[in-house]
C-alpha cells in the first residue's frame, strides 16, 4: 500500500508543478499587455506560492504516516511537472522571448 500512496503523492506533485509553472508562463505572456506588469507579477507570485505552500502542508500533514518522504516525493513530482510544462510550451512553439 505504501507504493500506491507514494505514487499518488508523486501525481499530486506533478499536478502542482504543472499548475505553478503554467501560471508562471501565463503571467509572463500577459505582462507586456498590462498597465502594471510589476503588480501582476507580484500578485501572481503570491497566488502561486500560497497554493503551493498550502498543498505541501496538506500533503505532509494529512498523509497516513506524516513522513518527510512524502514531501520529497511531491517535490520530485513538482520538478517533473516543470519539465513537462517546459516541453509542452516548446513543442507548441509558444516561446516568443518577448517578441
Amino acid at each position: 500500500m505504501e507504493i500506491k500512496e507514494s505514487f499518488i503523492v508523486l501525481i499530486y506533485g506533478l499536478l502542482l508543478g504543472s499548475i505553478f509553472f503554467t501560471g508562471l508562463w501565463w503571467t509572463v505572456q500577459i505582462m507586456p499587455k498590462t498597465k502594471s506588469p510589476a503588480l501582476l507579477f507580484i500578485m501572481s507570485f503570491i497566488l502561486r506560492m500560497t497554493i503551493l505552500i498550502a498543498a505541501f502542508f496538506l500533503i505532509t500533514n494529512y498523509s497516513h504516516q506524516k513522513l518527510w518522504s512524502d514531501l520529497v516525493i511531491c517535490l520530485i513530482g513538482f520538478i517533473i511537472g516543470r519539465f513537462v510544462v517546459s516541453k509542452v510550451v516548446m513543442i507548441r512553439g509558444e516561446l516568443n522571448y518577448g517578441t
